[in-house]
């Protein structure tokens, strides 16, 4: 088991309107089976509170929970397999739609989890190839009704559904000081599909990166 919660305090020195107080909390509980299966749960939660949004209804703080169960199983030494289910319920997002001067803080501040309500399915494929090589491929989907204005929407409403498909490639090295450093190359396919056509569309990335450890 593990159990987190963690309390901290953000500011936009040129939008005060946006600082915010968040407390936020996690449990964690895993089980490991003789089949070579593991089983985890999850279980979150979070607050924040907008002390400079001037309203005494719900509209001055936002709240999210979440919970999803994971199941891994080993297919063979070097393979494994993934399931997960995740559940997401934010009830509602800070009501005042434009902030200061006319900005639209619900098109980019709230765009994170207090702002949709949610789930997702997601399965991993995962190998330990010769040459510190790892393999991972993923496809997930994602349904998101959002819970703060659109402008681009005659409804005023925004839902997507999102459609992922992820493969990536990692190489381990021995460098030194450096007692973990890895190269990757991930390739992404991206479809968003949405009633918002500013957030209807599809993409292909390609990136490669390091990473370091001592």
């Amino acid at each position: 088991g593990k159990m987190d919660y963690c309390m901290w305090y953000g500011m936009y020195p040129n939008l005060s309107a946006l600082n915010f107080l968040e407390n936020y909390g996690s449990l964690q509980l895993s089980k490991s089976f003789p089949t070579r299966t593991t089983l985890q749960a999850m279980f979150e939660a979070g607050r924040r509170d907008y002390p400079n949004i001037d309203d005494n209804t719900s509209g001055s703080y936002t709240s999210q929970i979440t919970g999803s169960v994971k199941l891994a199983q080993s297919l063979a030494n070097k393979t494994g397999f993934q399931l997960q289910y995740l559940w997401h319920h934010a009830p509602h997002g800070v009501e005042e739609q434009y902030i200061e001067d006319a900005y639209c803080s619900a098109e980019e501040f709230f765009d994170d989890e207090y702002a949709y309500s949610g789930s997702e399915y997601r399965a991993t494929l995962k190998h330990i190839a010769p040459w510190r090589t790892t393999l991972k491929a993923s496809i997930s989907m994602k349904d998101r009704d959002y819970n703060v204005p659109s402008l681009y929407t005659a409804s005023g409403s925004r839902e997507d559904r999102d459609v992922t498909f992820r493969l990536e490639v990692e190489k381990g090295f021995s460098l030194g000081a450096a007692t973990d450093f890895a190269l990757h190359i991930q390739f992404l396919n991206k479809r968003n599909n949405s009633n918002d056509s500013y957030y209807d569309y599809s993409t292909n990335m390609l990136s490669i990166g390091k990473k370091m450890a001592f």
